[in-house]
């Protein structure tokens, strides 16, 4: 059966290998070859002047910067550095009064663990206030007269833990730039009732493990083979961090 598979799989790549091949001769007999070649260099620029939408429809405050003005790259084109993240965070956290930034420490290796935290600026306004309520919360053995109905929640965003899973921390800077400059309803709402954590990536260390060997075997021309060195690198990877744990 398996013999068959294989045989069957030759013979639609031949079938279809003639096909075209059969369609660009025909073609280049034509007076449309110039059209076709015009329509192939064509095709990358078109796809590359389409603008990316995460939200469509979103609507968002001018006044905040967007993750291309400070980075210099569209989400998506390229993973983010941990310095480059950093940097975006605390430029939200300057520039927008839904915001703070922070610091829990930092890695072995010296790179910050920063987070940021995000709310509307009521909310924002009355951090401490909210700390204190959802701390009276969390023992159950005291009664605390506190009304659940005003006591806003608590969301925590952490992104990455491995360092060779790449696309959590660019997902954290689109958040983060979706809850500091967003006037949609759907984002407001968000703010009003909640406080949201976003931890852009718990192993640094290994993110930039991975991202130096991708930096270093990477070509201008993409390699499809998905168990090529490019692809996976090698030992001790990203995935740990470093302590290879």
């Amino acid at each position: 059966m398996q013999r068959k598979r294989c045989i069957l799989l030759r013979y639609n790549k031949k079938f279809i290998y003639s096909i075209i091949t059969n369609f660009l001769r025909g073609f280049m007999k034509t007076k449309h070859l110039s059209y076709l070649l015009i329509l192939i260099i064509s095709i990358p620029l078109t796809i590359r002047a389409q603008p990316k939408q995460f939200f469509p429809n979103g609507t968002y405050n001018e006044a905040i910067p967007t993750p291309a003005s400070i980075l210099g790259f569209d989400i998506g084109d390229k993973p983010a550095r941990h310095h480059e993240v950093i940097k975006f965070f605390k430029v939200q956290a300057e520039t927008s009064p839904r915001a703070q930034y922070f610091e829990a420490g930092e890695t072995h290796e010296k790179r910050l663990l920063g987070y940021l935290v995000v709310s509307s600026e009521k909310n924002m306004t009355n951090l401490d206030k909210i700390k204190t309520q959802l701390n009276k919360l969390a023992d159950p053995r005291k009664n605390h007269s506190i009304n659940l109905n005003t006591t806003k929640g608590v969301a925590w965003m952490m992104y990455s833990i491995h360092g060779d899973e790449l696309s959590g921390t660019d997902a954290a800077i689109q958040l983060a730039y979706q809850l500091t400059a967003g006037t949609d309803k759907q984002t407001m709402k968000i703010l009003d009732e909640l406080v949201v954590g976003i931890d852009p990536m718990e192993n640094p260390d290994g993110r930039e493990r991975h991202l130096a060997q991708l930096q270093q075997w990477g070509s201008d021309i993409p390699n499809s083979d998905a168990q090529g060195i490019d692809h996976n690198g090698i030992w001790p990877y990203g995935r740990g961090n470093h302590y290879f744990f």
